[in-house]
């Protein structure tokens, strides 16, 4: 079949070229026959241009010979006077009142649409800027609608994309009326940032708990306990002392069945809409409501708690590609490579075209929403490095225009995806990218390895001790390998997160006492460092997924918070608490470069030990200087020290005893200081 796309305001593709009937060519504007001379470009495709620019509003043909060819929009939408003339920052989506509630749709390359209000069937308006808009009068107090939308002359019946909440499995949208929503107190966080990784499924599904709302928002604050009376749920993190919870995808989420989430799970990576909270997570799924007030109810207790909230947020891809957006503007959302085909640098079958200025407003929209309505204190944002960075700045500076504290961080890896290296928000663009942090994969695979049978400094491979040393100081030295960062607070730093395998899991060939040991320096490595601790829920009891590195959609069984192993390794959770007050109590792990370079010093033994000295005065509130030693190895001695010191953390964990020698045991971090008062 032919086709004839318009690819610019006055250029018209057609393709194939070999099952034209005519080489005759042209269309009527302003009732008069423009013949066009064809251009030939190659592979069965010719190009027309135009004597004008056309209106986007109207239907044209193009004629070959006798025969008429609807001409459809296609990357005209991807130009730039596109985006400046149709940029629209005006309100989206549905507006309720008690005496009616108006709709607005962006649909600028749209014939007509129409609104689905129950059973009402109201022709939208076309106003400025591609927006169609209607207000019926009436009371639509959680009312269900939906739009049908004809584009390039096929008609589709979609929810709306800026909906607030919608039916099961975004199968409608739903009016909401605001009044009935709760309003959330700003939250300031007065704590550094430790930062703990939990899904709202995974943190409640373990069937050794009391909590009563399995993998739904309130059950993640339900105050229970497990079945042997010990703590699980917000109690726990409450003990645990971290100061930041980030909470894995919670919008509408594509391949969960709400009306049977126990047949059904995934992560959440495979958003539907930006907007809407998903629905299984709720107590009731069929009640548009709860969705919104039972996450909004989770954030309060958190906060209550002293908690901030980072939202994991999926702005780089939609699920599938014959997507609400897909069918709104055709074209327009996602990128396209040189041979019209989608980019899938994401994995998921589509990537978004963030430099589109619609789905930058969409983006700014969901960041406000979940700001202003759900009070997040924070954004984590999934392969960052798809987005580009004008995106970015403009999303940071209205996400601290709302709140001067939150904080922003992300997966800065270069992907493939459209678009030019320096215009993405990648690490190697960090120094012009603004004041964003980035998950430290350096950190990561120098302590414990890349792939799965990769070793680290911490289980296999100590001789890559320099490159440690730029671990535990954020990534800023440009003189040893593993330089990312201008600044340490760039530095997300962890060794496991949702994705991949869990640092137990890559421990196989060790001991039991070797796995625990090895994994507490890892924990310790984290928190000792300058930038930010990120820690996977379950990690400080040595969490397993049983050897399933992606388990995005292995169930329950291996995704789920192991309460049980909490208990068992009761004395790995203590550890990590201290680690907690122990970092809070130094004080100095957000320094700058200066300094960095001022107060620490390193030493590397020939054995791969690796010292660290710390000058803390003037940035220790009860410190004069403080010393680090990390073993690498199976192997323990006796360190004699050149003074008396305060120990304050050995292979067990919390410590507060002169020493002037210290048994150094196999794969185990030490820290010992001298008070301000002993100078």
């Amino acid at each position: 079949m032919v086709k004839a796309w318009l690819d610019d305001y006055k250029l018209i593709t057609v393709t194939p070229v070999s099952e034209c009937r005519s080489q005759a060519f042209s269309m009527r504007l302003n009732n008069e026959e423009i013949e066009l001379v064809p251009d030939y470009i190659g592979n069965d495709t010719l190009q027309l241009h135009l004597p004008k620019s056309l209106k986007l509003e109207n239907t044209y043909y193009l004629n070959i010979g006798e025969e008429s060819v609807l001409i459809e929009y296609r990357f005209v939408v991807k130009t730039e006077k596109f985006n400046n003339f149709f940029y629209y920052s005006g309100k989206l989506g549905s507006f309720y009142t008690k005496e009616s509630t108006a709709f607005y749709l962006w649909a600028p390359t749209a014939s007509e649409v129409t609104l689905l209000l129950e059973k009402k069937h109201v022709r939208m308006s076309r106003m400025e800027k591609g927006v169609y808009f209607v207000r019926v009068a009436g009371d639509y107090d959680g009312a269900t609608y939906l739009y049908d939308i004809v584009v390039n002359g096929k008609k589709e019946r979609i929810i709306d994309p800026y909906s607030d909440s919608v039916t099961p499995n975004a199968k409608k949208s739903v009016v909401i009326n605001p009044a009935k929503l709760r309003k959330l107190t700003p939250f300031v966080q007065k704590e550094d940032p430790i930062i703990y990784e939990c899904s709202v499924r995974d943190f409640t599904m373990d069937p050794n708990t009391n909590i009563v709302n399995k993998g739904k928002y309130l059950g993640f604050v339900e105050e229970e306990k497990t079945n042997r009376n010990t703590t699980c749920g917000i109690a726990y993190l409450r003990e645990l002392g971290i100061t930041y919870v980030q909470i894995m995808p919670v919008t509408m989420i594509g391949t969960l069945d709400a009306t049977k989430p126990e047949k059904t799970y995934n992560w959440g990576y495979d958003p539907v809409l930006y907007t809407c909270p998903e629905g299984s997570y709720a107590s009731d799924p069929e009640d548009p409501y709860k969705r919104i007030t039972e996450l909004q109810e989770m954030v309060e207790k958190l906060h209550a708690s002293k908690l901030g909230v980072v939202f994991d947020v999926v702005f780089n891809h939609i699920y599938h590609g014959h997507n609400v957006f897909e069918k709104v503007v055709p074209y327009y959302y996602f990128r396209y490579d040189e041979k019209n085909k989608l980019y899938n640098g994401s994995g998921c079958g589509n990537d978004l075209d963030t430099q589109q200025s619609m789905a930058r407003h969409y983006i700014r929209k969901g960041i406000e929403i979940f700001m202003k309505r759900y009070g997040a204190d924070g954004f984590r944002f999934d392969l960052m490095g798809m987005i580009d960075n004008e995106t970015m700045k403009d999303v940071c500076e209205l996400a601290r225009s709302i709140h001067p504290d939150v904080i922003l961080y992300g997966e800065g890896w270069n992907m493939p995806t459209g678009l030019k290296d320096e215009e993405k928000t990648s690490m190697e663009n960090q120094a012009t990218n603004g004041k964003i942090g980035y998950f430290n994969d350096w950190f990561r695979n120098t302590l414990r390895g890349y792939s799965i049978s990769d070793r680290g400094y911490l289980n296999g491979n100590p001789e890559i001790g320099k490159a440690v040393i730029n671990a535990y100081v954020g990534s800023v030295f440009q003189y040893l390998p593993g330089y990312l960062f201008d600044d340490p607070n760039k530095s997300v730093n962890y060794l496991e997160c949702h994705d991949d395998a869990t640092v137990y899991d890559r421990l196989g060939s060790y001991s039991e006492e070797e796995k625990k040991s090895i994994c507490k320096a890892m924990m310790a490595s984290v928190m000792l460092s300058q930038g930010v601790p990120f820690i996977h829920s379950g990690q400080e009891f040595m969490r397993t997924k049983y050897g399933v590195h992606n388990s995005y959609n292995s169930g329950d069984t291996v995704n789920m918070m192991d309460y049980l192993r909490k208990d068992v390794n009761q004395d790995m959770v203590a550890y990590f608490e201290y680690l907690v007050k122990l970092r809070k109590r130094l004080g100095f792990f957000h320094l700058n470069y200066r300094q960095i370079v001022e107060h620490y010093s390193f030493r590397l033994t020939d054995d791969h030990t690796l010292k660290i000295y710390i000058n803390t005065f003037g940035i220790s509130p009860e410190f004069h200087s403080i010393r680090i030693i990390i073993n690498p190895r199976g192997v323990s001695w006796t360190e004699v020290l050149d003074d008396e010191y305060i120990l304050l953390l050995d292979e067990q964990g919390e410590r507060e005893k002169r020493v002037d020698e210290i048994d150094i045991q196999p794969y185990s971090v030490y820290v010992y200081g001298k008070r301000n008062m002993e100078i």
